[in-house]
């Protein structure tokens, strides 16, 4: 079984040049560490609770946890090491390198399987995911194009007409069959 592979992409309209895209890619890693500091998902929705083992677990205790809102930040890394892929007209990537040792972690709050084979939705805490409305915000903050496209660009991302795709568990081929 090969590791997984956290990334998004957002497949933007071609208005964005290189520079642009960058921009716009920049933005929303903001966005979403600052969202996921406040211990919120896509569009506003809060974190699952901890669970009972887990804050009897001795992570938590020597993390300093308490049993406040969980917003991802125990350690720092896994926020710290989100980054900004790729960006160039037409498609900006945002996730973790394909060999970080983030992915793991990632992988498991955002499917909720935590270490287990099982996913479990109840208790996902996809931090890398982002609404249509969320983009759109983003996007009209900007003013990197003319108004009226900017408008159109935010109105298509609200509406669900701008891709957004993630991708966990991308499976890496070392070219061996099995």
């Amino acid at each position: 079984m090969s590791k997984p592979w956290v990334k998004t992409e957002i497949l933007l309209p071609k208005d964005y040049d290189d520079e642009d895209a960058q921009t716009v890619a920049e933005e929303i890693l903001s966005f979403i560490i600052e969202r996921t500091k406040k211990g919120k998902g896509s569009d506003g929705v809060k974190f699952p609770g901890y669970s009972p083992s887990y804050k009897a677990s001795d992570a938590f205790k020597l993390g300093g946890k308490s049993s406040s809102p969980v917003n991802l930040t125990l350690s720092g890394e896994m926020l710290d090491s989100l980054e900004v892929l790729e960006a160039k007209r037409g498609k900006i990537v945002f996730g973790y390198t394909e060999d970080s040792d983030m992915n793991g972690r990632a992988d498991g709050n955002c499917r909720g399987s935590y270490g287990t084979s099982k996913d479990d939705p109840s208790k996902a805490r996809n931090f890398m995911e982002l609404s249509g409305k969320e983009l759109a915000r983003i996007i009209r903050s900007l003013y990197i194009l003319p108004k009226e496209t900017q408008n159109k660009i935010a109105r298509d991302a609200k509406a669900g007409a701008i891709d957004i795709i993630d991708n966990f568990n991308f499976e890496v081929s070392d070219g061996e069959d099995g």
